[in-house]
């Protein structure tokens, strides 16, 4: 059997209050661990429904955990992720929306509940849509990457992310294999 390599989780949070962004990292640093790097918030330009459902300025900040994870847990992440914007919840109206994704060596992907022709299907009603590659140490959208993952300041924080997982990586292979060694 193939070993599966893991992967770094993070979770994109769009907000109007401050105090949703606080409360929710509370939440997800019990649930998955240390935040190990948070992007400072951007202007979040949302479509329509969004903008009615949530109010406007909205803010969209990254922020991604300490402990690498399997790939195939996201579908729980993202199950939980729903789970607490039913929680922020008033009058019907979510005050954020979370959608957490992964950074592996080679791409970062979004989990979605939504099917689409470049969306893959993980499990539990949850897919898989990769927004940015990384070749040679650059990012790269994808024709079908949502716009604002085509701006230089989203760049800068998914390189960010992708640097510190590769770290993380060679950490953990030099760990194994030290105790393999033993």
């Amino acid at each position: 059997m193939h070993k599966v390599e893991p992967v770094k989780l993070y979770v994109s949070i769009i907000y109007r209050e401050e105090t949703v962004r606080m409360d929710a990292k509370e939440f997800m640093t019990r649930r998955w661990g240390s935040i190990d790097h948070e992007s400072d918030p951007l202007p979040f330009e949302a479509a329509l429904p969004l903008k009615n459902e949530m109010g406007t300025p909205l803010f969209r900040s990254f922020v991604s955990f300490g402990p690498l994870i399997d790939p195939g847990e996201l579908a729980l992440v993202k199950m939980a992720c729903m789970g607490l914007e039913e929680k922020f919840r008033v009058q019907g109206k979510r005050r954020a929306n979370l959608d957490p994704g992964y950074i592996d060596s080679h791409k970062a992907v979004l989990a979605t509940t939504h099917s689409g022709p470049t969306k893959v299907y993980h499990s539990a009603g949850i897919y898989l849509d990769t927004v940015l590659l990384f070749p040679k140490g650059k990012c790269q959208a994808l024709p079908w990457s949502f716009p604002e993952f085509k701006n230089q300041d989203y760049d800068d924080i998914f390189l960010t992310l992708h640097a510190l997982y590769k770290e993380q990586l060679t950490a953990a292979k030099l760990s194994e294999q030290t105790l393999l060694k033993k």
